[in-house]
């Protein structure tokens, strides 16, 4: 029978390797649990960058929207103004109405070169004089989440009045 070996194997050393290699370990999850908190602030500050620049984005589109849609009326009113009898505001009342049944433009004035209202969707502004408009000529501005824009009508290099228009 074979006697079992007195030879002692180093208990101890394989102890103090193993506790090593966990500490290790250990110390590299933590490194790597620091590194992603870093990483995760920085995709944060990264993302509300981005996010803010998105929404100037976005809302210098609606902006640009606001004005193209501003031109257009302009340029449509124009022959119905030049063409129209100065008493008859009918047609220009029937156009402002239908406008703002769009949903997405709030308020439709248009003026005479001296500013008075010839047809409005907002009936606080009937027969008022908005003298303001003459001055502003070309104007946007910010109102809300909403854009007033004022472009002139014109026909040829005749001023024949002025619009105002507020768009969602």
């Amino acid at each position: 029978m074979s006697q079992p070996s007195n030879e002692s194997q180093p208990v101890g050393t394989k102890w103090d390797l193993r506790a090593i290699a966990l500490l290790v370990a250990i110390a590299a999850g933590v490194i790597l649990l620091v590194y992603q908190v870093f990483a995760i602030r920085s995709l944060r500050g990264d993302l509300g960058r981005q996010a803010e620049s998105h929404a100037a984005a976005l809302k210098q589109k609606a902006q640009d929207d606001a004005v193209l849609v501003a031109e257009a009326l302009a340029v449509t009113l124009d022959p119905l103004i030049y063409a129209s009898a100065s008493d008859d505001r009918t047609a220009l009342n029937a156009i402002a109405s239908a406008i703002v049944r769009n949903n997405r433009i709030e308020q439709f004035i248009v003026t005479d070169p001296m500013g008075r209202v010839l047809a409005t969707s907002d009936a606080n502004f009937a027969d008022q004089f908005l003298p303001e408009l003459v001055k502003e000529r070309r104007a946007v501005t910010a109102d809300g989440e909403s854009f007033v824009v004022t472009r002139p009508i014109e026909h040829d290099t005749t001023a024949l009045g002025f619009l105002r228009i507020k768009v969602r």
